[in-house]
């Protein structure tokens, strides 16, 4: 069977340390006579947007059973070079061992660059579903520090008035 997908990633505040991204694919193939489509989404954390666009590929590839075909388009000459062989990775070793492991699965995999933002349908979802996917994360670890920090707040509240109670109790000659 031949897929065909589209694949984006995306990376808010690339290069800096804990860095959130997302990942995002669109899958069409033919199946028992119809085509189908199918997406793929997810968010990444201490990420970088070479790791998030190659996440995409991966999770797209992951995402379906068996040995198959594949036609990816995506604006990433980096995913691209290297998994053509133009080029070696010197980075990413991690991801780039997974994509060669899934690779050698399948039947073909073949790559078509898209130019990012430039209006295609198909990269155009793939970089609202990364983009949706990383802001989520975001959100959620915002808000997870967010309640650490009234947790802590509380914690130094109880402390301190457990300090005025013991002065206090010291002080009028009550029991501590």
């Amino acid at each position: 069977m031949l897929i065909q997908a589209f694949t984006d990633g995306s990376c808010l505040s690339n290069g800096e340390d804990n860095a959130v991204g997302g990942y995002g694919a669109v899958l069409s193939f033919i199946f028992q006579g119809e085509v189908r489509t199918k997406e793929v989404s997810g968010s990444i954390t201490n990420t970088t947007n070479n790791r998030a666009e190659l996440t995409a590929v991966i999770k797209a590839m992951e995402s379906v059973k068996g040995s198959h075909d594949w036609e990816f388009t995506l604006d990433s000459k980096y995913v691209i070079d290297i998994a053509e062989g133009n080029k070696n990775p010197k980075l990413n070793l991690d991801l780039w061992k997974r994509y060669q492991d899934l690779r050698s699965m399948h039947k073909s995999v073949s790559f078509f660059w898209v130019g990012g933002h430039t209006g295609d349908v198909l990269n155009e979802r793939c970089n609202l579903l990364a983009q949706t996917a990383a802001n989520q994360q975001a959100m959620f670890m915002a808000r997870q520090a967010s309640a650490l920090e009234v947790k802590q707040e509380i914690i130094e509240d109880v402390v301190a008035k457990k300090k005025q109670l013991s002065f206090l109790q010291r002080l009028f000659g009550g029991k501590e």
